[in-house]
């Protein structure tokens, strides 16, 4: 039986080793990313100048880490912590934070990852949630 708990643990793992080929390995073909999410006002795929590097929808794997890869380049910056996952049939949330550096600016922000799997245990998606507001301010985007 294949536990997607300890497989997307592995993943955020080789992510904080910089093994990005590795912590991608599990994301199929046709991967949907969608972010962000704002965690206080539920707006998400905003057009105006809120938009953040990396959000709205992409679809295939290839698509997907462009959006990751425009996210990080953004920061001078960027880790991730996993905090605990939680496992709900194909489902796993990754409730976490993230610290973020840039100009000399530093925060943490919380981070949730809405990751599906499918029954071979490979991830065909993730929906980010995390402080838009801070992040846009700290990016000089909003």
């Amino acid at each position: 039986m294949v536990v997607f708990a300890d497989a997307l643990r592995e993943s955020y793992e080789r992510f904080g080793r910089g093994d990005l080929e590795g912590a991608v390995d599990l994301w199929t073909d046709d991967f949907v990313w969608e972010g962000t999410l704002d965690l206080l006002t539920e707006d998400s795929y905003r057009s105006d100048s809120f938009a953040l590097p990396g959000s709205e929808r992409h679809e295939g794997k290839q698509a997907a880490i462009e959006a990751l890869q425009r996210w990080l380049s953004a920061w001078d910056s960027f880790e991730i912590t996993p905090d605990d996952f939680v496992e709900n049939g194909h489902t796993v949330l990754m409730l976490g934070h993230t610290r973020v550096v840039k100009d000399e600016q530093a925060r943490t922000l919380p981070a949730l990852h809405i990751c599906s799997f499918r029954d071979d245990g490979r991830q065909d998606g993730v929906r980010i949630l995390t402080d838009t507001r801070v992040s846009a301010k700290l990016l000089g985007i909003g």
